[in-house]
């Protein structure tokens, strides 16, 4: 918002050099300013090395320029510019123009060396050699000139040595902590070091910040420190950073090449878990697996499993953030965690490892290990009486027993999640247990399960209650959720007018955050009720692009669900074969997982594509439905026992079969007690008027 404001005031140019040094989180912030520009007064320059892989190439907004090093006519318009004109001894400019190879800072730093070195000395309007031109005087690299001249500032060296162990950047106050230098000392070898170009100055000491003037500047200082000193002022640096409020990962660092090994894990953590606030995932998988790395120097104890242990739960959220849910890499973080729990760590720490492993689980369906571990994570919970803990152990029983198709389970353990549910208590679970408010969550699966179970009208004020919470979190993904069970309910309740409202705001939310997964899932949605609306068999490429994005991230909750709306979107565009084809895909899926909560709808849509077949395949199409009812009966999901019920209905009344058209249909219809103004209970009613008009 503020980069917008700016821009309307004025035309805005921003600069961003050297953005292969970038963090993450920096380069996505980049990444927005650079889409917003297109419609802004702005202009953005970036530098960077040819190694970095610019991620902004499809944008048509944008220009690209390689820079080419210097000719040799501007290499001695630069050399001439930095002698303030005086020409070089032409022996001298020949080694500079072969030396630099056009490289304009080498070019300035040689030139520089040579004039600070007495070889040469200035007459009049030129400079002449002092002597004959030794055949090593003039360093071959870059790296060989700042050291040249940093050698030669021999009493401000160790100064600068200091000063670029701190950083590109460092205040006066942090140097004169860490050198323990007099100020008046400090302060003239700060001005020398001014004074010849090698670092920039805003503010007056004690107040002032130095800049190197370029990295190579501070490696070449930092280089230059015997080991044992530097380790000896890493520590010191540390020490007094401690005290600073500081970076922790910055502490972690100089911890970390002073070799004081136990310090800087405790930083890392600290560091992965501060990362992990701000949801810079891709930060603090960084920090942590730093901290994990030095574990494995230090002997193994108790405390250290601990450390181990702390670090293992920070980092499993952040991969799950950066990786996906199911990732291959999140399950020995896990089950190490667990390990360890069994040595070292609290009730709660075992119920996050556990909570964690199931979620693993659960995403990637693998269900019989997810329904374990949701008996281990109830268990857990019961010992430690923790509201916080047996609501999350209720939200894994919901979410597990829902897509097992036990749906009354699954009920009682989504309305206990409702009942324990508080936003003031609660509230921060969002950040803490898969990115999602239990509440929202069990309000939106309550809808869900509402449904299924024939209670439509319930369903619906559960959902409503799940979008009100949703607006009141601040929590963009929770947003995200509510709306996603608003979508689903209300396209099972087939008002598909408002599920494609709920699903184009998911869409919008997910896009602007990159939240890809609900991003995938909200295009199904929206596909399924312009279709059943429309009959239009455009948006079908669009959902199975949305199928595919779900599956590419290892995730398989949730997808026999969208390849029912997949092969219910083909029935109704007569794409059979196609429909069949997705069909036998989601009972793969279904056998290899076990999510059967949605097995009857499927069962039924297949019916219904086999009806549609030339020649009907009526024989087949019956088992299905039959089957479909069989499935729903079991699972007492009423709603889906009806549709089915409707099908074979229909298919009865197709055979001239009216009595059992009515007898098979009516016991079911007369189990409903609300939701008559529901499309599926409109259509039951009038396919029972007809088999009994026709019987009577």
């Amino acid at each position: 918002a503020f980069f917008q404001h700016i821009s309307e005031r004025g035309p805005v140019l921003m600069v961003f050099e050297d953005i292969h040094w970038a963090d993450p989180t920096s380069r996505e912030l980049l990444g927005l300013m650079i889409e917003e520009a297109q419609d802004n007064r702005v202009l953005i320059l970036i530098t960077f090395r040819p190694e970095f892989i610019s991620p902004w190439t499809d944008y048509t907004h944008i220009t690209n320029f390689t820079l080419n090093r210097f000719s040799k006519g501007r290499v001695i318009a630069m050399m001439e510019n930095i002698t303030s004109g005086r020409a070089l001894p032409d022996e001298v400019r020949d080694q500079i123009i072969a030396k630099t190879d056009g490289i304009p800072l080498f070019v300035e730093e040689l030139t520089k060396t040579v004039l600070e070195s007495g070889l040469i000395e200035e007459r009049g309007d030129h400079y002449v050699l002092t002597g004959p031109l030794p055949p090593l005087a003039i360093p071959s690299t870059l790296q060989d000139s700042l050291m040249a001249r940093l050698d030669r500032l021999a009493s401000v060296k160790e100064t600068a040595q200091i000063a670029a162990l701190l950083g590109r950047e460092f205040s006066y106050k942090l140097l004169a902590k860490v050198a323990h230098l007099k100020t008046d000392t400090l302060v003239q070898a700060l001005a020398q070091l001014t004074d010849a170009g090698l670092v920039f100055v805003k503010g007056t000491p004690p107040n002032a910040t130095y800049t190197f003037k370029h990295a190579m500047v501070q490696e070449a200082a930092y280089a230059s420190l015997l080991k044992s000193k530097r380790r000896e002022l890493h520590a010191s640096a540390a020490a007094t950073l401690q005290e600073e409020n500081v970076e922790p990962e910055i502490v972690a660092h100089h911890f970390t090449e002073a070799r004081l090994l136990q310090p800087a894990v405790k930083y890392w953590l600290k560091a992965g878990q501060r990362a992990l606030e701000r949801s810079a995932n891709v930060e603090a998988v960084t920090h942590l697996q730093k901290g994990l790395e030095l574990l494995q120097s230090l002997p193994d104890s108790s405390v250290h499993s601990l450390h181990e242990l702390e670090l293992l739960l920070a980092l499993g959220p952040a991969l799950m953030a950066t990786k996906g849910y199911a990732a291959s890499e999140v399950e020995p973080i896990y089950a190490r965690a667990r390990k360890l729990c069994e040595r070292v760590g609290e009730l709660s720490q075992s119920f996050a490892a556990t909570w964690g492993l199931w979620l693993h689980y659960q995403q990637g369906g693998q269900l019989r290990q997810a329904r374990d571990l949701t008996e281990d994570v109830l268990a857990i919970a019961q010992k430690q009486q923790d509201s916080a803990l047996r609501l999350q152990a209720h939200h894994a029983a919901w979410a597990t027993f829902h897509r097992l198709g036990e749906l009354a389970v699954s009920r009682h353990h989504a309305e206990q999640g409702v009942r324990l549910y508080d936003i003031k208590e609660h509230g921060s679970h969002a950040y803490l247990y898969g990115g999602h408010d239990p509440g929202v969550c069990a309000q939106t699966h309550a809808a869900i399960l509402l449904w299924c179970l024939g209670f439509s009208e319930q369903a619906l004020e559960q959902v409503l209650q799940a979008l009100e919470l949703s607006e009141h979190l601040s929590h963009p993904f929770s947003r995200v959720d509510a709306l996603f069970g608003g979508a689903r309910l209300h396209l099972s309740r087939r008002e598909y007018d408002l599920a494609k409202v709920r699903a184009h705001e998911m869409i919008a939310l997910s896009t602007e955050h990159g939240f890809s997964l609900m991003q995938a899932w909200g295009t199904v949605i929206q596909g399924s009720a312009i279709v059943n609306e429309e009959h239009a068999a455009v948006v079908i490429e669009d959902m199975r692009h949305g199928i595919d994005v779900t599956r590419d991230t290892g995730a398989k909750a949730h997808v026999p669900y969208l390849l029912s709306l997949l092969v219910e979107a083909c029935w109704k565009t007569d794409q059979v074969d196609a429909g069949l084809e997705t069909a036998e895909d989601a009972f793969q899926l279904i056998d290899k997982t076990g999510e059967r909560n949605w097995e009857a709808e499927i069962h039924r849509l297949k019916g219904e594509l086999l009806l549609n077949q030339s020649p009907p395949a009526e024989l087949e199409a019956e088992r299905c439905f039959e089957k479909a009812l069989q499935i729903a009966s079991a699972q007492s999901a009423k709603s889906l026992e009806l549709r089915g019920a409707m099908s074979l209905a229909r298919l009865r009344q197709r055979q001239g079969k009216h009595e059992q058209a009515q007898n098979l249909l009516s016991p079911v219809y007369a189990s409903f007690t609300e939701g008559f103004d529901t499309a599926d209970l409109k259509e039951a009613k009038v396919l029972l008027s007809a088999s009994r008009g026709h019987n009577t």
